[in-house]
């Protein structure tokens, strides 16, 4: 599966060369909640950034591939502090529907390659990988023609999985893309 995405993700990042007029690219930064769910349940936010290349089939259709770094989120209990410091690589399907000359409601679809490291105070880090699907829903607007505003939340579903400790992360953030 790693080789599938490496591979896509490489694919895609070459796109924009090949067929500029549809290719974009783009960053954004905001808010990642990560939700760890072990004896009892644990919420964090963190600083997320995003950076991500995509190509459109046509004005509604596309595809998208990116990385995402959640942050770090960390917790002090006592004297312990617990840490987690996911990351995603994804690729999705996307889905794009004008609602006006300028503004857009876009959407995706598609796996997220998530890397997940947890640290707590005394012990070692560890680190976990998980596959999970990622949804995504959000809005454009054309600043100019080649460059948009974009507003997205995106659910990457559970980052890790280890004997019924699970952690799940969704991000809330803005950035801008360029239309090449």
């Amino acid at each position: 599966m790693k080789k599938i995405i490496i591979a896509l993700i490489a694919a895609a990042a070459i796109a924009p060369v090949a067929h500029a007029q549809s290719s974009y690219v783009g960053a954004s930064v905001g808010r990642s909640e990560q939700k760890v769910s072990v004896t009892s349940s644990l919420d964090e936010s963190a600083t997320a950034y995003k950076l991500y290349t995509g190509y459109m089939f046509n004005q509604n259709f596309g595809i998208e591939a990116g990385w995402t770094d959640h942050g770090n989120a960390k917790r002090t209990i006592g004297p312990f502090t617990l840490g987690a410091h996911p990351r995603s690589l994804y690729l999705a399907a996307t889905g794009s529907f004008p609602v006006s000359e300028r503004f857009a409601i876009i959407g995706k679809l598609g796996a997220a390659s998530n890397r997940t490291r947890l640290s707590a105070t005394g012990d070692n880090d560890e680190r976990f990988k998980e596959t999970s699907a990622l949804v995504g829903v959000g809005a454009t607007f054309a600043i100019t023609p080649s460059m948009l505003a974009v507003v997205e939340y995106e659910n990457y579903g559970k980052v890790f999985k280890d004997e019924g400790d699970s952690m799940k992360v969704n991000t809330l953030s803005a950035g801008i893309r360029f239309k090449f």
